[in-house]
């Protein structure tokens, strides 16, 4: 079998991660995994990257909010706690808006890959940016080249020679380390970047959405699923407000 990239939508709570954990070891083989943050476990609830750009802005109660969720989920899995990267989160919550947003991924990125027992990468090793926040093709190469060839060299180089591993999606860094961020959604294009460079067999996006629907299944309840699409239909229908698909 070959390389198969999987992306996974915010694992908001700890039935979230066994179900991706099933998903993940049902293929076998070369699997390389992309997370987002954890999301909303019910309509009134907050995303994770939101509390912690509240938090970022100076919201102990957000900070005490995403402590909370981390913690019961690392407990629910048997991993403990969280003290450790919640630690880490602390000191570094005020360093930038986009390193505080990206703080999700990270976490939600490094209790799978303890939970499933396979290795952790960091995004900031393998997206680069340029200082504009544009994918940077060479290191020489003058700022604002928006092409990927450097980013695709430097996750084939640190991932080729892993069987298996979990990276964080939404995030990149620039050459001198500061973080940077995609749009919202990102992490699709995390995926998309980590299948095109490892040439995987296939890219699967998976989310809480049971395929592409035909209307949004909350305010259309006769919504049905297309069973393929092209992908200028899926781009067109994701520029169009389909969330199931990141349009980049």
């Amino acid at each position: 079998m070959g390389i198969i990239a999987m992306k996974f939508g915010g694992s908001s709570d700890a039935a979230g991660f066994r179900r991706v954990r099933r998903i993940v070891e049902r293929q076998g083989g070369r699997v390389y995994v992309v997370l987002s943050a954890p999301g909303k476990r019910h309509p009134n609830d907050f995303k994770m990257t939101d509390l912690l750009c509240r938090a970022h802005g100076g919201d102990g109660g957000a900070l005490g909010e995403i402590h909370l969720r981390f913690s019961e989920i690392a407990r629910a899995l048997g991993l403990g706690d969280a003290n450790g990267w919640l630690a880490e989160l602390d000191a570094s919550i005020a360093r930038s808006a986009g390193w505080a947003a990206s703080r999700g991924e990270w976490v939600c990125a490094r209790m799978f890959a303890r939970y499933c027992g396979m290795p952790f990468v960091d995004a900031a090793k393998l997206i680069h940016f340029d200082a504009a926040g544009r994918l940077l093709r060479e290191p020489t190469q003058r700022v604002g080249t928006a092409v990927l060839e450097h980013t695709y060299a430097r996750l084939l180089r640190r991932l080729k020679p892993l069987k298996n591993a979990v990276i964080p999606g939404f995030y990149g860094a620039t050459a001198q380390g500061e973080i940077r961020t995609f749009p919202r959604g990102g992490s699709d294009i995390t995926g998309a970047l980590l299948g095109a460079a490892l040439s995987a067999k296939r890219y699967e996006n998976w989310t809480d959405v049971d395929g592409l629907l035909s209307a949004d299944p909350t305010v259309c309840t006769r919504a049905i699923h297309h069973e393929a699409v092209s992908y200028r239909q899926m781009r067109q229908l994701s520029l169009a407000g389909a969330r199931v698909l990141h349009p980049d």
